[in-house]
């Protein structure tokens, strides 16, 4: 009777648990889609008002302006975990953070950008390879002419690789805000299980990440 009694109060007892974390991570995604609504109408007129301004000023400035409103856009638009989107716009948008970067640093960093294979109509779970751009931009070492950054995307049939190499930087690194490496590859787990492999190299003066995708066409 004791046993069963304790069996019956602790299956209770974690069951009430599990369904207070459930509770809090709605209420947590509640609040973050809340915000996700209020924030993004503020920052894209405060965006475009500066672009404007900028225009007849600065070129340059203001197309880092635009360039900065549609990665935003891209990136805080809701998104499912699973969602897909296609391949060619991923792509655009990690242009962008490619060359708003490149507009930080006043074009003095080496960094190149290749791709291979028919993009079609593949498609991608959204931001994981902008989050391993940003991990180039944020720990690698640009400004050595003799060893740029690398960054190469090849569609071969049904399989998506996406590859990053850099040399480490010395130094004090930029503070992470990102979804970082470890969120990347749990959106990898959700959306594609046991179909796709994510290899992180770390050397001594060097980073390397190669991500391979199977994908349905």
């Amino acid at each position: 009777f004791y046993a069963l009694a304790y069996f019956y109060f602790q299956t209770s007892f974690k069951k009430q648990q599990a369904l207070l974390i459930a509770r809090e991570e709605k209420l947590n995604e509640e609040n973050i889609a809340l915000r996700a609504q209020i924030n993004p109408h503020f920052l894209y007129n405060t965006l475009d008002m500066l672009y404007a301004k900028a225009l007849v000023k600065d070129k340059e400035l203001s197309d880092g302006i635009l360039l900065l409103s549609d990665v935003m856009r891209y990136s805080i638009k809701p998104q499912d975990g699973c969602k897909l989107v296609n391949l060619a716009e991923e792509i655009e948008h990690l242009q962008n953070v490619i060359e708003i970067n490149s507009l930080r640093f006043g074009h003095s960093i080496y960094i190149e950008f290749s791709q291979s294979g028919e993009i079609g109509v593949t498609t991608i779970v959204p931001l994981v390879l902008i989050t391993l751009v940003e991990n180039v931009f944020k720990y690698g070492e640009l400004n050595d002419p003799a060893c740029p950054a690398r960054i190469h995307l090849n569609i071969t049939g049904d399989i998506i690789t996406f590859s990053t190499y850099n040399k480490k930087r010395n130094g004090p690194k930029e503070i992470s805000g990102g979804i970082g490496l470890q969120n990347a590859r749990k959106r990898l787990d959700r959306a594609y299980g046991s179909q796709y492999a994510l290899e992180i190299t770390h050397e001594v003066e060097t980073f390397q990440v190669i991500l391979a995708i199977y994908h349905d066409k």
